[in-house]
């Protein structure tokens, strides 16, 4: 039996988005994030001769604040400040049989999953937010026939008010069985049952104060709100089939097995609904009407929902121990997905980004590892590397407004690879144990950021190096990441029509104590 407690706190400042245009960060609002989370784990096995028996259990706990200058700018636009706190639970049990005859052995489980999410989300909205997306649309209506009147807002700010309960619950049975019908030959054939249910229950609403100057000598109290629940049930039957051989030093496979994701909702985009349908229920407390005030799209809460993903993988590949020390391994693989969840930015001048479903897509490409181990005397060294080719692409997808079938997939790397060698000295000294020295390199690229493909992060790859002092109770760690200053981005996304980016990290140098009581 066996428990783990680990605590975890940060403290920091957060959101380095920067103007594509200009590569300035430049925000009149704070950028912050502060969490805390609590997780526990138990583990109880209980094993003999025929059979195993696993029992784990979880729990976590997370309290977080994060404070973002929503529109990325020095301009007083909008602001977003979300707290919330979280609970979830797992339990899962697992009995596996143990030579159960020559030819067959097997596995059954069970497992259970809850999470509650209790957040709060509110929206600021100020002067220039307020005039540029809000006034603008809806006087530019207005003096088609009121030419000389206009709407105003009294304060320089209001706020949209979020807050969300949101329920998960799942449970699954599982089954494997495991076929010898001759020597060296494994099948396994597994299926897996899956339940989630899945319920938010929201309250959104803005308070403001406003004047129609053709018909109003004095500011008006009007209060527009969204609030209801919405929940889902998702039932998947997942199969999956693995053909193995073993031959003395490879071991060749193949399998295919059908995946999922639960689907969801998206609470990001309930600030921009609330305003349009404010601006919809304000022209309606006037008795005008005006098309084009708000957004159609972006008034239903319908549109936070997002359907879950399918997947079949398939893949053939083995693995090689030509000599003693020496491991390599090879696979291709073919992905079909359907629903495939993305992020998507809504276009215009809409705020915040959700989650939607790309009709059909697949990705298919090769990954190859190595890895080798070497000691002579008192010397030892270790040598990895690794290499993954991936093409990712839409087969359908269309998102109300272009049509992006054919198109990469974003935030999916075309090529990955990592080399990584260290050597060790062993000193055997009371004064110290070993010496290691380490250096890597890793790269990736080329990466699309949009759906539409006119923004390509090119391939790159960082250096790192580290030198690590051992002893008996304590290690001393010298490192330093991208040692060569390498400029890349790590992400990119389109906001009120304005082009953002996160730059990669700089060159880093650092220290690690670790010190085992």
């Amino acid at each position: 039996i066996t428990n783990t407690i680990a605590l975890d706190w940060v403290n920091q400042g957060a959101f380095p988005y920067a103007a594509a245009t200009s590569g300035d960060i430049r925000y009149n609002d704070r950028g912050a994030y502060r969490r805390l989370g609590v997780i526990t784990g138990l583990k109880a096995v209980r094993e003999d001769l025929r059979q195993v028996l696993s029992i784990m259990a979880t729990y976590q706990y997370l309290n977080d604040h994060m404070q973002m200058d929503n529109d990325y700018t020095a301009r007083p636009i909008f602001t977003l400040e979300q707290r919330q706190g979280m609970h979830a639970a797992m339990a899962e049990g697992i009995w596996r049989s143990k030579r159960l005859k020559p030819w067959y052995d097997c596995q059954v489980g069970a497992s259970f999953f809850f999470k509650h999410n209790d957040s709060s989300a509110p929206v600021t909205f100020l002067r220039d937010g307020i005039d540029n997306l809000i006034l603008s649309n809806a006087n530019r209506g207005i003096h088609n026939v009121f030419p000389h009147d206009s709407l105003e807002i009294e304060k320089p700010y209001f706020v949209i008010a979020n807050d969300f309960r949101r329920l998960n619950i799942g449970a699954a049975l599982y089954h494997q069985s495991e076929f010898r019908p001759i020597p060296n030959l494994t099948l396994r054939l597994g299926v897996r049952l899956d339940v989630e249910h899945a319920a938010m229950t929201y309250s959104s609403h803005a308070d403001i104060h406003y004047r129609f100057t053709f018909a109003m000598k004095q500011p008006k109290s009007f209060t527009s709100a969204l609030k209801g629940n919405i929940a889902r049930t998702y039932v998947q039957l997942l199969p999956r089939l693995t053909v193995q051989y073993d031959f003395p030093r490879l071991t060749v496979y193949a399998y295919a097995s059908k995946g999922s994701k639960a689907g969801g909702y998206n609470t990001q985009i309930f600030s921009t609904i609330v305003q349009n349908r404010m601006m919809r229920d304000l022209m309606a407390d006037l008795h005008v009407y005006m098309d084009g005030v708000e957004d159609e799209r972006y008034t239903r809460a319908d549109i936070t929902q997002y359907k879950p993903e399918t997947a079949w993988t398939m893949e053939i590949g083995t693995h090689w121990t030509p000599v003693t020390g020496l491991r390599m391994s090879a696979d291709v693989f073919y992905v079909s997905m359907r629903d495939q969840q993305l992020t998507v930015f809504p276009q215009g001048k809409t705020t915040g980004r959700m989650m939607s479903n790309a009709a059909r897509s697949f990705s298919t490409g090769a990954e190859a590892t190595l890895f080798y181990r070497w000691q002579f005397q008192m010397w030892q060294g270790q040598l990895r590397a690794a290499y993954g080719f991936t093409e990712a692409r839409f087969r359908s997808f269309q998102d109300g407004v272009y049509d992006y079938s054919g198109n990469r997939i974003p935030y999916v790397p075309r090529h990955t690879m990592l080399a990584t060698t260290s050597v060790s000295y062993r000193v055997d000294k009371p004064w110290l144990k070993s010496l290691t020295l380490t250096i890597s390199t890793e790269g990736k690229g080329s990466i699309a950021w949009t759906e539409a493909n006119n923004r390509i992060q090119s391939f790159y790859a960082l250096m790192n190096a580290s030198l690590s002092l051992m002893w008996n109770d304590c290690s001393l760690i010298l490192w330093s990441k991208n040692l060569t200053d390498t400029n890349y981005d790590v992400f990119y996304f389109v906001s009120m029509d304005n082009p953002f980016l996160q730059r990669g990290k700089p060159r880093q140098f650092g220290l690690t104590f670790a010190l085992d009581l």
